[in-house]
């Protein structure tokens, strides 16, 4: 077992501890030492920010994010900033992996505001958490490139913020209001074929015939393991040569490449080039376990034997390098070493020599090269400077060629120093895993991977579910569930589940999969079908719920997957209503959402099934997923001394609320009555009572059953008017899109 350090070390140890200290994330006990008065994410800080006036500033990362390190040594360790910091504005950390529901937020701030993204992702948002400016790292100081030092941005922000509040205000309320506005589901049919259609035609011109894999602007190179799976299912379902092709020329590069660890198995993130030749280190569990199932896949079609080594390789690198000793797996090891990138996995000719001796490196060096780390300087494989193994060509078992020299350079890096490891359990993580192992196990003969699988199963279902409470937790650290589970952490994992059963592993397996997708449909399916992401959703400033298949497929998709496989018809009903309620945005770029198409190329019978037995009943249902729905209103005008009073009266359905006017935040709808052709003295509105989601971080003030509003006017100053009444409904999990209802008159 390799044996590497959970992420604490980053940080400095000599100043005093910070509000992170007591936190369960690596991310953020990195950061629990620096001298900046660092938040996690929480009311505390929202209403510290906003009980003195000051911006906050949102640095969102992870553990193993290289920039994200040197941001922590050049800016948090610093005291003068820290002080700046500490001085005029509210600091929060948040680790993207414990949140990626925050992280898709303030990426997507970030984006709008910038037209780009990455991490360190900083946001600076007013405390009624609307951002206003962003970016990912600054230097320090100003560079000799003319960018902006972190000390020149924060001293500028804080006297804008000093002199023209006003602006940055209106600045954030309009960026705000057009997030809000593009995160509003847009109506559209739900068209399978026309979806996968627009998807491959968006695909076709950006497919690297030379070097394989999707070209992007800056020449770095991802793997796409969700893109390069839709096509391996649409040439299954559809055979086509020219996307097997494609597939083909990604998998034999990206193998080849310095992107894949020769040594360790396994693949690094991402590289900075168009060849594949000079990774980022870092290595993830989502990357390689997506991996693990396209190579086995790619086998299992193909019968490529190099393939099935590479795909050994990556199930070899899990096994000892991510597994925890008692199940499960962790989320990622770091690209570099005491904060030089890449260094673990760097060689000169020499350091080989010294290893394997001089005739057999030069035997080995025919089979591989050493690209320089720099994607600036001429391939030399007998430079001295460190470079970064790849294989000469991507022919068909020249791997096979070097086992013994592989082994004993293998053992020789292992007396190295290892990068440290982020030792959190992500649920929906280890369900990619455990899938991938469970369903390529048979493919690649390897009952041991079945094993790893079963055993990652048990240790999930035994710590991160909760039997009396019939719900998941989004991980575990250091042997305890914390957080509560996402709609990609249900869905991932109840997938795994169904790749056990499946597999042979039981017929438990099916009956836990079942479990989980129906408490994930209990939580987070909204009235209009959708899936919400978070049982926070409702109550972040902005509500994001999925848009993509980003990084790996996301909550949606594999849910959609999950319940179209179980196949019982209150599943397919579900999976129709997702499918139904997230039509717009997938209508409006198929292209991002590979992985559900790739379950619809997949299981195109049943979701097509489902969408036509559920057609009838939709066409006769009213619409749930309108506040409207969930209440009635009337009202009596009635003379008094002195005054004409309406008296109305609002009745809310049983199991729903509205929010109380004023709104217990200024993104929630308050109930408002709205009065035409004439004008009140004065509106009274009841002061509502406490009531406590399962999302919310405190308790909001809402309205329940039978509620009564009171509007004075002057005696004859009601004649003619005319009275509506704005609302909007929620329950325990989801709040609906407001409506404004006519109110009659008695």
């Amino acid at each position: 077992m390799l044996c590497v350090a959970l992420v604490l070390a980053a940080g400095t140890a000599t100043a005093a501890p910070n509000r992170l200290i007591d936190s369960g994330s690596p991310y953020l006990l990195q950061h629990a030492h620096n001298p900046v008065d660092w938040y996690p994410w929480g009311p505390e800080a929202i209403e510290k920010a906003r009980r003195e006036g000051k911006p906050i500033f949102i640095s969102v990362g992870y553990s193993t994010c290289y920039w994200c390190h040197v941001a922590n040594r050049t800016l948090y360790q610093d005291p003068a900033i820290a002080a700046l910091l500490n001085e005029g504005f509210v600091s929060i950390k948040i680790d993207r992996e414990q949140r990626p529901d925050l992280d898709r937020l303030f990426m997507a701030a970030t984006g709008a505001l910038t037209g780009g993204g990455g991490w360190p992702n900083n946001v600076f948002l007013t405390p009624d958490l609307e951002p206003f400016f962003a970016g990912s790292y600054f230097p320090p100081t100003d560079d000799e490139f003319g960018r902006p030092g972190f000390i020149t941005v924060l001293r500028a922000i804080r006297e804008e913020w000093r002199l023209r509040r006003g602006n940055l205000g209106a600045r954030a309320r309009k960026l705000a209001t057009a997030l809000r506005e593009q995160a509003r589901p847009a109506a559209a049919e739900v068209s399978q074929a026309a979806w996968r259609e627009a998807a491959l035609k968006a695909v076709e011109p950006n497919l690297d015939r030379e070097y394989g894999g999707v070209r992007t602007a800056r020449n770095s190179k991802f793997p796409q393991p969700a893109l390069l799976d839709y096509l391996l299912a649409e040439h299954a379902a559809r055979p086509n040569p020219a996307l097997l092709a494609a597939v083909t020329r990604a998998l034999d590069a990206m193998a080849a490449g310095g992107i894949h660890d020769h040594l360790g198995g396994g693949f690094h993130r991402y590289t900075v080039e168009r060849t594949w030749s000079v990774p980022h280190f870092e290595k993830t569990l989502y990357d390689n376990a997506q991996l693990l199932a396209l190579y086995a896949q790619g086998f299992r079609l193909t019968g490529k034997t190099a393939w099935r080594e590479v795909a050994t390789g990556i199930a070899t690198h899990l096994a000892r390098d991510m597994e925890a000793a008692e199940g499960g797996f962790y989320t990622a090891l770091d690209a570099g070493v005491g904060g030089e990138e890449g260094r673990p996995y760097l060689w000169s000719r020499g350091e080989i020599e010294a290893v394997l001796g001089a005739e057999p490196t030069r035997r080995f060096l025919a089979t591989y090269e050493l690209h320089p780390a720099s994607p600036r300087e001429r391939a030399d494989p007998l430079a001295e400077e460190a470079g970064v193994l790849r294989l000469r060509t991507a022919a068909a078992g020249a791997q096979a060629a070097q086992p013994a020299a592989l082994a004993r350079l293998l053992a020789a890096r292992m007396q190295r120093p290892q990068p440290a490891r982020d030792e959190k359990q992500v649920v929906a993580l280890n369900g990619l895993a455990i899938a991938a192992l469970a369903s390529s196990a048979q493919a690649l003969r390897a009952p041991a991977q079945l094993e790893q699988a079963r055993r990652a199963g048990e240790r999930l279902w035994s710590q991160a579910w909760d039997e009396r409470g019939r719900k998941l937790a989004h991980e575990l650290f250091r042997g305890r569930p914390q957080g509560n589970g996402l709609l990609e952490d249900y869905a991932h994992l109840a997938r795994g589940f169904l790749a056990l059963h499946e597999a042979g592993a039981g017929a438990v397996w099916r009956s836990r999969a079942r479990q989980t997708i129906e408490a994930a449909l209990a939580r987070l399916r909204r009235p209009d079908g959708r899936l919400a992401a978070s049982t926070d959703s409702v109550r972040l400033p902005i509500p994001l719920d999925d848009a993509e298949d980003y990084a790996y497929p996301s909550g949606t998709s594999a849910a959609v997957e999950v319940l179209l496989r179980l196949g019982e018809p209150a599943q397919l009903e579900a999976a129709a209503g997702a499918l139904r309620a997230a039509a717009g945005q997938i209508a409006a770029a198929p292209y991002r959402w590979p992985a559900l198409l790739a379950v619809l190329a997949r299981h195109d019978a049943v979701a097509t099934r489902a969408l036509v037995e559920t057609a009838a009943v939709k066409a006769d249902e009213p619409r749930q997923n309108e506040s409207a729905a969930h209440v009635a209103v009337a009202a009596t005008l009635r003379p008094q001394p002195g005054a004409v009073v309406l008296e109305l009266s609002l009745q809310v359905e049983d199991g729903w609320h509205v929010n109380a006017n004023p709104a217990s935040f200024a993104y929630l709808v308050p109930t408002k009555l709205l009065i035409a052709n004439a004008v009140p003295r004065r509106i009274v509105y009841p002061q509502g009572k406490p009531f406590a989601p399962r999302f919310a971080p405190e308790p909001i003030r809402v309205y329940e059953g039978k509620v009564a509003i009171r509007a004075e006017f002057p005696p004859g100053g009601a004649d003619g008017m005319r009275a509506r009444l704005s609302v909007q409904a929620c329950n325990e999990t989801v709040c609906l899109a407001p409506s404004t209802l006519d109110v009659p008159l008695r």
